[in-house]
């Protein structure tokens, strides 16, 4: 009994000890629309927007700007896709940047937005509407992303998972009723009875 409480320590504290030592990124569903324009007449195309995206929920802070990195991304926008594994989302009190950075139909995404920012942390829901700072880096089939069009919203679908000290906290704690258990059992059945 003593080795299989052993095992079942070692391996709680492996599990705990492996777990990365940020949070695990929480997913951000995306919603809206863009207008895709060409030079030709005539030539604008609405398209409806769809995807998710994966933030870390760990800040960093750089220039009086709390950053957060994407690590993977998927957008649609129409019959057109953009994905990868590469971006990051810049806040201050007076603006709002968002880069992404992928491949697929197009390569480069980045805008800002102002006033977005609403305390600390990321927020449930964040929106971007049209943008200065826009960038396309390719064609998508002779359109281009009409920056003014461009309405986006991310919607936090997930909540952030337990960062790996309250996962510690909560598996000691176990542990340490399991092991109180063990030893009153055998407190109840200290001698062994043999026929």
């Amino acid at each position: 009994m003593k080795k299989k409480l052993f095992v079942s320590l070692v391996w709680v504290l492996l599990l705990c000890v492996s777990r990365s030592a940020d949070a695990t990124p929480v997913r951000y569903d995306v919603c809206g629309k863009a207008s895709l324009c060409s030079e030709a007449p005539g030539g604008v195309l609405a398209c409806a927007m769809s995807g998710y995206l994966f933030i870390d929920d760990v800040m960093n802070v750089e220039d009086n700007y709390e950053i957060y990195y994407i690590n993977q991304f998927e957008i649609e926008l129409g019959e057109y896709s953009f994905y990868g594994d590469s971006g990051s989302i810049k806040r201050s009190e007076h603006d709002d940047y968002l880069s992404l950075d992928g491949q697929g139909d197009w390569t480069h995404w980045g805008f800002d937005n102002c006033c977005n920012h609403v305390g600390a942390g990321l927020p449930d829901i964040m929106k971007y509407k049209g943008d200065y700072g826009h960038q396309c880096s390719q064609d998508l089939d002779g359109f281009h992303i009409g920056g003014d069009s461009l309405c986006m919203k991310l919607t936090r679908s997930q909540a952030p998972v337990p960062e790996p000290s309250t996962v510690f906290l909560f598996c000691t704690g176990f542990l340490a009723i399991f092991g109180h258990r063990f030893k009153r059992k055998k407190r109840e059945y200290p001698f062994v009875v043999i026929d």
